[in-house]
């Protein structure tokens, strides 16, 4: 039996897609440490210029676990990522394929740290 384990991250890159998919058991390891400047909130899309960040905002406070945290929604940050999204991969093949899955995740208003995939 192959396990594999990876802390909760905002749009993983493809690798962690894959290590999940070999794995016969994979465990979402959110009973450590919310880390403020890693990839549990944020990552990074490419657009013209280089790079842009997109970070959710959240309640984190030193030293909480990453089950702790909660999203804030009292900024409207989902439009905002959907947005960029949508200037920075919207003529990409397959783009159109996958942007109503897309809106459909940022249309989510949840307490919880991260939404259930489908």
């Amino acid at each position: 039996m192959k396990i594999a384990i990876h802390q909760p991250q905002y749009m993983p890159w493809l690798g962690y897609f894959h290590k999940m998919a070999g794995a016969d058991l994979f465990v979402l390891l959110d009973d450590v440490q919310f880390k403020k400047n890693e990839w549990q909130h944020r990552n990074r899309i490419r657009n013209p210029n280089g790079f842009q960040w997109l970070s959710v905002p959240n309640t984190y406070a030193f030293g909480q676990r990453i089950n702790e945290v909660r999203v804030k929604h009292d900024q409207d940050w989902e439009t905002k990522h959907m947005r960029s999204l949508e200037m920075c991969y919207g003529s990409a093949p397959f783009f159109k394929e996958y942007a109503e899955m897309f809106r459909g995740f940022y249309s989510q208003k949840r307490a919880a740290p991260w939404p259930k995939l489908p």
